[in-house]
């Protein structure tokens, strides 16, 4: 896109994880494990587990009001709200019931978007059509999901429940007019696609008796996990015109630690550039990559200006579905004009 037109602009960013933190020891006990399993098999620390009070809406009300307040934009300014979450199964849908709870006007659409832990990435390139093709001005995209209440011991097995924790994360995306001068980032190109002869690795079903149908072969995932999401690094690179090295973070999904490190082996980049999140508060599903975005934001923040770099963003979901797109500070060149 030409810098004559105008592109749509991430300004701001919020999160809100469960306030409870479980260390992973306990987590490995509730679910029947070996104590020790998940640090040293995973590489997860601790977990953040919902409080009695807190839920999808709550964490997402939380991360969207702290992305407004420091964006200094009001509820009634918003076009639009999407939301992901793979956890929230209630109706009204998540992005209607937020809608009533930030108090946005009754002409501010609200739109679900799937893709599970992907979901953020389908969210973020619906916001930037929206506002590049001129129906939106200003748009907040949310992620939230509580696996707690849902991937609990006697439902499913732990090496597959013990690894989710539950959060938020809000992003608000707007129209960049000619000669914006804010040092934020817009949003640049994405892709997507779908490896669907992988579809069995992960399966989750409703079964009698309030169980859940969880078929989960963690070895194909894992190979299959690292070699895609290298090959979305690879792609963003061909389609950005900027080299790996030269990114300032990765914000990828991050099914554990372990794989995240795996990852940055393959890929050659340091394990610092990835933003950790899955080690203290677990896999947050769609949360997880929205999180580590958030995080590489706020670096980016309190970096010089002339220094700071391009993010690139990269997840997967069941299925497999797979995309990732990148987002480049608004004070350097585009790389496409």
């Amino acid at each position: 896109m030409s810098n004559d037109l105008s592109n749509a602009l991430l300004r701001f960013s919020g999160v809100a994880f469960g306030s409870r933190t479980v260390p992973s020891e306990e987590v490995d006990a509730a679910f029947g494990m070996p104590v020790g399993k998940l640090r040293h098999r995973a590489g997860i620390l601790s977990l953040a587990y919902a409080a009695s009070g807190e839920s999808e809406l709550t964490l997402a009300a939380a991360a969207a009001g702290e992305t407004l307040r420091n964006a200094q934009v009001s509820p009634g300014e918003l076009d639009w709200i999407i939301a992901s979450s793979e956890t929230h199964r209630a109706i009204p849908s998540l992005p209607a019931q937020l809608h009533a709870a930030i108090g946005a006007r009754e002409t501010c659409g609200a739109l679900d978007v799937g893709g599970a832990c992907l979901g953020l990435v389908h969210a973020l390139v619906v916001a930037k059509s929206f506002v590049e093709s001129g129906q939106a001005g200003t748009v907040l995209v949310v992620t939230a999901d509580v696996h707690s209440r849902t991937l609990t011991p006697g439902r499913v097995a732990g090496e597959f429940g013990g690894l989710f924790g539950d959060g938020a994360a809000a992003f608000l995306v707007q129209r960049q007019h000619n000669g914006t001068t804010e040092e934020f980032f817009a949003l640049r190109d994405f892709f997507f696609g779908c490896a669907s002869r992988l579809q069995a690795a992960i399966e989750v079903s409703a079964e009698p008796g309030d169980r859940l149908r969880v078929v989960f072969d963690g070895d194909a995932l894992s190979r299959a996990a690292t070699a895609r999401l290298d090959q979305c690094i690879h792609e963003l690179e061909c389609r950005s015109g900027i080299a790996r090295s030269e990114a300032a973070a990765f914000a990828t999904h991050q099914p554990n630690p372990r794989l995240v490190a795996l990852l940055a082996k393959k890929s050659g980049v340091a394990l610092e550039r990835f933003p950790m999140i899955a080690a203290t508060r677990g896999n947050l599903g769609s949360t997880t990559c929205a999180a580590a975005l958030h995080f590489a934001l706020e670096a980016s923040r309190v970096a010089v200006a002339r220094l700071r770099r391009p993010i690139f963003v990269a997840s997967l979901g069941p299925g497999l579905l797979f995309g990732g797109g990148w987002l480049a500070p608004t004070s350097i060149p585009d790389a496409g004009s």
